[in-house]
């Protein structure tokens, strides 16, 4: 997750990008993805449960910690507490979006947290919505990407794994990606 120039896990991720030396995951943020990337999932769980934020939020995502333990337990593949944790940040999620109808991270947060309560049609279509909010036309090096990325995450929760390659494809054409 990129975030705010300036921002130290900013900065450490363009670090580790760079030199690919795992010591610069140590803000919380960077230990998430250091955690889901080794399948340290205890790890995981642990320090969203020791985070003292209802919510991550940054330039990019917006991030309730009911639905970052949806994510990690739809890792450990306890589809159960995924769905329960998804629900709950469902219901925050739609509360904010009345708020601020036009932010395209509360669309991507739902989608997530449709997909892992099994809401298969409202996640690809808060999914798709992303992406036509933040088109890689518009923004074709950061966001747009990652909006794109997320329709082909949304994809597998939902077991539409065709839909998924035909997504992965079609993203590994884009230079850079």
């Amino acid at each position: 997750y990129a975030v705010k120039l300036g921002d130290e896990s900013f900065k450490e991720a363009c670090l580790f990008v760079l030199t690919g030396n795992p010591k610069v995951f140590k803000t919380p943020a960077n230990l998430r993805d250091k955690y889901r990337l080794n399948r340290q999932l205890d790890d995981l769980i642990a320090l969203i449960d020791s985070s003292k934020s209802d919510v991550i939020e940054n330039a990019f995502s917006y991030m309730p910690k009911a639905l970052d333990f949806a994510d990690a337990y739809y890792l450990t593949g306890d589809r159960e507490r995924a769905k329960q944790y998804a629900n709950e940040a469902i219901a925050m999620l739609e509360k904010k979006l009345k708020e601020s109808s036009n932010d395209e991270r509360l669309f991507w947060a739902l989608s997530v947290a449709y997909a892992h309560a099994g809401r298969i049609n409202d996640a690809i279509s808060y999914a798709k919505k992303t992406v036509q909010m933040v088109p890689l036309q518009t923004d074709a090096f950061v966001i747009g990407p990652f909006f794109e990325d997320n329709l082909f995450y949304v994809y597998i929760i939902c077991g539409q794994y065709d839909l998924a390659m035909d997504k992965i494809e079609w993203l590994l054409t884009i230079p850079g990606y």
